[in-house]
């Protein structure tokens, strides 16, 4: 699942750190200051092309608001929505 609050969290935080307001931001990533700051808060989802939007705005690579403590893996699939999906294996070869 992906913490939308997380990912705002590591936005405002890397904001920061390039010393630059959410209008600059905005401004730069070609977005309203009010849908920057549902963003920051979690409070909306955002789109890919956002996200990309707002790494090229700040220089980083979308690896480094995707990261969780660290490690880029995606989190595990729930068996639950793992059981709708088709899994295919190979074949045991019939000349063996």
């Amino acid at each position: 699942m992906i913490d939308y609050v997380a990912i705002g969290q590591r936005i405002r935080a890397l904001r920061h750190t390039k010393n630059l307001t959410q209008a600059d931001l905005a401004r730069r990533a070609g977005m309203s200051v009010s849908w920057l700051s549902h963003i920051e808060r979690g409070s909306r989802k955002l789109s890919l092309k956002t996200l990309l939007e707002l790494c090229r705005a700040m220089s980083i690579r979308p690896s480094e608001l995707l990261e969780c403590d660290g490690d880029p893996r995606p989190e595990p699939m729930p068996a639950e929505r793992a059981s709708g999906l088709l899994l295919l294996q190979e074949a045991p070869d019939a000349s063996e």
